[in-house]
């Protein structure tokens, strides 16, 4: 995901000291980039993966991932809609 929200044209990380703190980058609408954007790890099926889209101020409808990632491409075409691209 984070190589598709790149080729639209989301950095993938920032170098603005802002869209840092001390745990790394953050996870706000004012700094998306593809790698907060893109789903968390897969370390868990239990877990929502786009829990933190809330922080980012993007629209989910109630899309989750998808256990075997089938719907990445749904997921991706919603981030870019929520981040206007």
């Amino acid at each position: 995901m984070e190589a598709k929200l790149i080729e639209a044209g989301v950095p993938y990380l920032l170098e603005v000291p802002d869209a840092w703190d001390d745990r790394g980058p953050k996870v706000a609408g004012e700094y998306p980039t593809a790698h907060t954007v893109a789903p968390r790890s897969l370390q868990s099926t239990m877990k929502d993966l786009l829990e933190h889209w809330g922080k980012l101020n993007l629209p989910r409808d109630g899309l989750r991932v998808a256990e075997d990632l089938s719907n990445l491409d749904e997921v991706v075409r919603v981030a870019k809609k929520g981040l206007g691209l």
